[in-house]
């Protein structure tokens, strides 16, 4: 009846308002920050007397001409960037750092290091763009190696959530499932509900941005590559090889969502959907559907056998997004205060394991200045002693110097390779009885004829 579409439409109105209400409040606590923590590592001395502007020319300049920028230098811009010129400038070391043997030395300390950096210059005056870059930093891994910890996922994830960012926070929620996370915590809730909510928004943003995606300039234009070798089969291994949004965002929903709850196997069976494994969502057999899911299913779904299991299944009324918040409440009650103190303990290591790193550096640095010293007071010493006892060592100097000589004549190339008769050799000469091979200028004179 009228009555009852009218109560629908206020009690969607309320809902959405309070969605909105809950996307503008943190949901982490204040403490989980760990402000103060963070910011004892500029205590050490290497943070003291360092100019980013200064070091950030030396560092470029050892990986364009010397390549022997290490992975400890870039990990040491990290921990001081903070303006988003500082950032930018963060962001192409990291990309040239993955173009070095020394990457594989990257400690987890940098990528945690530029998470918080680029969360930090989004609040900047001259900021803003910081988690676009992110976002696609993360997606970039062959040219950036930039991986989340727990930590930082439920970090990034809240900001996201608190700011509506409902694209990137998909995009983010989609690496618990690439690095193959617990789904079990904080981290695997705030995730399913940022997930859910690009979901229940339409996906009317773009999962890409503009310059993420490659254009073709010349669409018409075939272009044939020699392929030397094996040429690879054409596999997809349905995980690292995703690249269709809808499939990242399905299979995230399905990997997050394994318990047996209705809620649970909903979102299972929207994310099997979106996957494009209707088949396997038959075979599960029947299970009471979210009706809030339930219609999003039906919206996004090609497969009339899948929207018949879809409507032949038992609905329950659900509030999906109250549901999802609720879990990530009582998970961040029960795992936030162990999060902050494992991370600050890690702080302190890798304060530890930094400061270590340089005191090793600095006295390979001294050792190899000393030996550099002693070379050089040898070659002073001998160069002195040859000046002393000239007249004496006259003949042996002398008997050095036609030995010098002659290996340096050695090494003039040899003169007797085109020598007189060189070919008059036996294997040069034509045996008895062997017909000559007609030389293809001889052919060419037969072909044409005598002359007219």
């Amino acid at each position: 009846s009228l009555l009852q579409e009218m109560l629908r439409s206020v009690q969607t109105l309320l809902r959405h308002e309070q969605r909105v209400g809950n996307q503008l409040r943190s949901l982490v606590s204040q403490a989980f920050h760990c402000q103060d923590a963070w910011a004892a590592r500029l205590g050490s001395p290497v943070f003291q007397k360092i100019r980013l502007g200064e070091y950030f020319v030396e560092l470029d300049k050892k990986f364009t001409t010397e390549y022997k920028a290490s992975a400890l230098d870039v990990d040491i811009f990290a921990q001081a960037a903070s303006t988003p010129s500082e950032c930018e400038q963060l962001e192409e070391l990291l990309y040239k750092l993955r173009r070095t043997p020394h990457t594989a030395h990257t400690p987890t300390s940098t990528s945690h290091a530029t998470v918080r950096a680029l969360l930090g210059a989004v609040q900047h005056q001259d900021g803003g763009e910081q988690l676009h870059h992110l976002v696609k930093m993360l997606d970039d891994r062959i040219n950036y190696g930039l991986f989340l910890d727990d930590y930082t996922t439920v970090l990034l994830l809240d900001r996201m959530l608190e700011e509506g960012k409902l694209v990137e926070g998909a995009r983010v929620a989609s690496h618990i499932m690439l690095q193959e996370e617990q789904v079990e915590g904080p981290g695997a809730s705030l995730g399913n509900l940022a997930c859910w909510r690009y979901c229940a928004s339409g996906r009317t943003q773009e999962w890409y941005a503009e310059e993420e995606v490659p254009v073709d300039e010349n669409p018409d234009e075939v272009i044939r590559i020699r392929a030397k070798g094996m040429v690879p089969n054409n596999y997809n291994d349905e995980h690292f090889d995703l690249r269709e949004p809808s499939q990242i965002l399905g299979k995230t929903l399905w990997y997050l969502n394994c318990d047996d709850d209705n809620l649970s196997r909903s979102l299972n069976a929207l994310g099997l959907v979106l996957c494009g494994k209707g088949d396997q969502l038959l075979s599960g057999g029947k299970f009471m559907m979210v009706e809030e899911i339930g219609k999003q299913i039906v919206e996004v779904c090609n497969n009339e056998e899948v929207k018949v299991f879809i409507e032949g299944l038992e609905m329950v009324e659900m509030d999906v997004d109250k549901e999802l918040l609720n879990k990530c409440t009582e998970s961040l009650a029960a795992h936030e205060q162990q999060l902050v103190d494992e991370q600050t303990k890690q702080y302190k290591e890798w304060s530890k394991y930094r400061d270590s790193k340089l005191d090793e550096e600095y006295q390979l640095l001294v050792r190899k200045s000393r030996k550099e010293a002693i070379t050089q007071t040898k070659e002073e010493l001998a160069s002195e002693e040859e000046k002393l006892f000239f007249f004496e060592n006259f003949d042996t100097l002398e008997q050095e110097k036609e030995e010098k000589v002659q290996a340096w004549v050695k090494t003039f190339p040899r003169m007797n390779w085109s020598s007189k008769g060189y070919y008059r050799k036996g294997k040069y000469l034509p045996k008895p009885g062997q017909e000559r091979k007609e030389a293809r200028w001889e052919k060419r004179e037969a072909k044409k004829g005598p002359a007219k």
